[in-house]
């Protein structure tokens, strides 16, 4: 929506401050150029609204994924924390999905 739409609609909005959101920007499995220039990555922008503790952003681009964290820093004041968990988790994950993968496939 464009900025004075979005801000009339949203001036009295308030949400506790522990809410959040999660959300998926869409992805592209193929690679995009602009002019002759291959666009390095791709990744959404999002914005935590008044009262919002924590927006988590998803999207993909090709063969890689990102995560974006936007968040308050009296809800969430060490947010950097999550980032590092995130990672921890998303590595085990593709460790557990290597291992399933070897099984299934008998090497």
């Amino acid at each position: 929506l464009p900025a004075p739409v979005s801000e009339a609609l949203l001036r009295n909005v308030r949400l506790p401050g522990e809410s959040g959101s999660a959300s998926s920007g869409g992805g592209v499995s193929q690679r995009v150029y602009i002019s002759v220039a291959a666009v390095a990555f791709k990744t959404t922008i999002s914005i935590a609204i008044d009262g919002m503790g924590l927006n988590i952003t998803c999207t993909s681009y090709v063969d890689k994924m990102a995560f974006g964290l936007t968040g308050c820093r009296r809800t969430v004041p060490h947010l950097q924390r999550l980032l590092g968990y995130l990672d921890s988790e998303l590595k085990a994950l593709a460790r557990t999905i290597r291992k399933a993968c070897r099984r299934r496939c008998g090497g």
